[in-house]
């Protein structure tokens, strides 16, 4: 059984011991006074302030932000794993059409970078280096010179040893790398997980602490990728670090996001690995029972991260194979982003003059759902004889949000049932029908409103109660609605070659002789201990690092990585045996393969670390789940 929802508190809220640390506890009695005196003042301006709140509701909004709203460069600047690397100039262009084309007036006012070339740390200090070169006048400059265009700055790190692009992460560096962020300005700070410590809970504090101690207010995005059940401690987490910064004159330091799956990829449904299909990212989250249990939303500050928006994302990016959205499927998307209070996003190409897409992006009614200060999570509506699947969600005006989704291949016929949910306790007769996406009025609808939705399209509006007699009904279809489609039957299990025994993997191409067998590699060498941040790097396998069409290809990610003494790689057409390479950060493992290949390669890394006085092998464990090619930011 799910724990159940603990009532609503303030979001001073003292920090549960053990996750308080002195520096939080010395804050938070001051600033919890301060607060509520702060509080206090503003509902004697506005007398109206400790009653406002969805109707029935008495209770209020802490001053909390809403969701972000960012743009950030992965989805359209990447393929397999290789991101942006233009440096100032590349980002200045794309501030600038922020600004020019409206997304700064929409609420996108994060530049957040990725894969921003550190170069390695001073050997005295310790800090980060920065490539001058691409960032001439440095990170601290360009802080700048987004700041007098009124817009923010996010720069990008690892809980590992590396981060996802191979450059440095900030593990045993934490506090000296949150002050540097600090002295430059930085405004936020996106984390990521690729190869950060087993104990996610106790990573991210450690960051969160830090950022404390900067002496700058900055918010911790955290791209924890599911791990950890982060959704139990982050809001408690955010709520401790606000209570260890907010003074009077400063707004204080949170975790505006935290991830809750994988990488999402370029595509409306199915399989194309390492990232997951829309559909699947939305059947996921909304599969978990306790993501608003623990305080997320504006009681601590903390939204969910549904993850980059694939929308004007070209074909083949991030992932070749990607074949890209739909208009349609772009904006139901949006749309389903915006109900259930996602952070938002953009990875688009904004210097590009594409109407259709800025129409979806920049729309200011299905942002405004997004943005409600009354946050908490969009009920989903069971309609098991319907095909189309709802959610509704209240707002802060009392108004109601209700989003319909047609996921079947097909046209279906779909009816909003007013007497399937209630708003403050009762459902009123009618309301007034607004469609978020076209910014047109539909009319008063009595009792329930009715929609046609094409394959994979989406209904988003906005329901005002109207109360008193003489209301004037628009007539709406009263066909019913359309049942699920059946599921097709699975395909027979083929008896794949070359596995007798032993685990196998499947392939996401069926014209390769697939699944391979995935033996053990061998153990670290003599000296060597494994490190917990191994991991897969076949695209056809969760957790990959893409694919790497020639041998030297896949010894330059063993090189690029920290303490990595080897790999395996499996040839598609040869199917069962390993082949190896060696060089001066690898580790030769026994080959019988031999080139030309015929296809691209893959296989997997052990990283081990080179160990003082060890004894013999470590026989360590390989950890293909969680690993990703995406470096999230924010």
């Amino acid at each position: 059984m799910p724990p159940q929802a603990p009532p609503r508190r303030s979001s001073m809220l003292i920090c549960p011991l053990p996750r308080c640390t002195p520096l939080m506890v010395a804050a938070v009695l001051i600033n919890t006074a301060l607060w509520l005196s702060l509080h206090h003042a503003a509902a004697a301006m506005d007398p109206t302030l400790l009653s406002k709140g969805p109707a029935g509701s008495d209770a209020v909004p802490p001053p909390r932000p809403t969701s972000s709203m960012a743009w950030n460069a992965w989805n359209t600047f990447s393929i397999n794993g290789k991101p942006l690397r233009g440096g100032r100039a590349e980002y200045e262009t794309i501030a600038t059409a922020m600004i020019d084309r409206g997304y700064v007036k929409a609420g996108y006012n994060v530049v957040s970078t990725v894969c921003t070339d550190w170069i390695g740390r001073d050997p005295v200090t310790h800090e980060l280096q920065q490539n001058l070169t691409l960032w001439p006048g440095g990170m601290k400059d360009f802080a700048s010179w987004l700041h007098a265009r009124g817009l923010q700055l996010s720069v990008y790190t690892d809980a590992g040893i590396r981060n996802c692009c191979g450059e440095p992460g900030s593990l045993g560096f934490e506090a000296i790398d949150m002050k540097t962020f600090a002295s430059w300005g930085v405004d936020a700070v996106g984390i990521d997980y690729c190869g950060g410590p087993p104990d996610v809970e106790a990573a991210y504090t450690v960051f969160a602490d830090a950022i404390v101690a900067s002496g700058r207010d900055m918010s911790l995005g955290m791209w924890n990728l599911g791990r950890g059940n982060a959704q139990q401690w982050a809001p408690s987490l955010s709520q401790n670090m606000t209570a260890a910064t907010r003074s009077a004159t400063r707004s204080g330091s949170w975790v505006p996001h935290l991830r809750l799956t994988g990488d999402i990829g370029n595509y409306w449904d199915g399989s194309i690995p390492p990232t997951e299909s829309v559909l699947h990212t939305v059947d996921f989250i909304n599969g978990i029972s306790d993501l608003w249990s623990y305080g997320m939303g504006n009681l601590s500050g903390t939204f969910p991260n549904y993850g980059q928006l694939p929308i004007g994302v070209p074909k083949d990016h991030p992932t070749i194979g990607d074949p890209g959205l739909t208009l349609t499927e772009a904006q139901s998307v949006f749309s389903m982003w915006c109900m259930f209070q996602s952070l938002l996003m953009a990875t688009n190409d904004v210097r590009k003059n594409d109407t259709e897409i800025e129409r979806i992006l920049l729309n200011p009614e299905t942002i405004a759902i997004n943005q409600d200060p009354w946050s908490g999570p969009a009920t989903f509506v069971s309609t098991p004889s319907c095909a189309a699947q709802q959610w509704v969600r209240s707002l802060a005006n009392g108004d109601t949000a209700a989003l319909l989704l047609n996921r079947e291949n097909v046209t279906v016929a779909a009816v909003l049932d007013f007497a399937t949910f209630s708003s403050g306790g009762s459902t009123p007769s009618a309301f007034k029908v607004r469609d978020l996406q076209s910014n047109t009025d539909l009319g008063t609808a009595c009792g329930h409103t009715g929609f046609t939705l094409n394959p994979h399209e989406t209904a988003f509006v906005r329901l005002t109660p109207v109360s008193g007699g003489g209301i004037g009904c628009t007539p709406v279809p009263t066909a019913p609605c359309t049942p699920p489609q059946p599921s097709p039957a699975p395909p027979p299990s083929p008896s794949p070659p070359g596995c007798p025994s032993g685990p196998c993997r499947p392939c996401s191409n069926p014209q390769k002789p697939c699944p391979f067998p995935v033996p053990p590699l061998p153990p670290c060498p003599s000296g060597f201990t494994e490190h917990p941040s191994g991991y897969w790097a076949n695209p056809d396998q969760k957790g990959s690092t893409g694919h790497n069409a020639t041998m030297d290809g896949c010894g330059a990610i063993c090189d690029a990585k920290a303490g990595c003494v080897g790999f395996e790689v499996y040839d598609p057409a040869q199917v069962t045996e390993p082949v190896s390479r060696g060089g001066s950060a690898c580790y030769t493992f026994s080959s019988t393969l031999q080139p030309p290949f015929t296809a691209d390669l893959r296989g997997l890394i052990r990283t081990c670390v080179k160990t003082a006085g060890a004894q013999g092998a470590a026989h360590g464990t390989l950890r293909p789940e969680g690993h990703h090619t995406q470096p999230d930011v924010e």
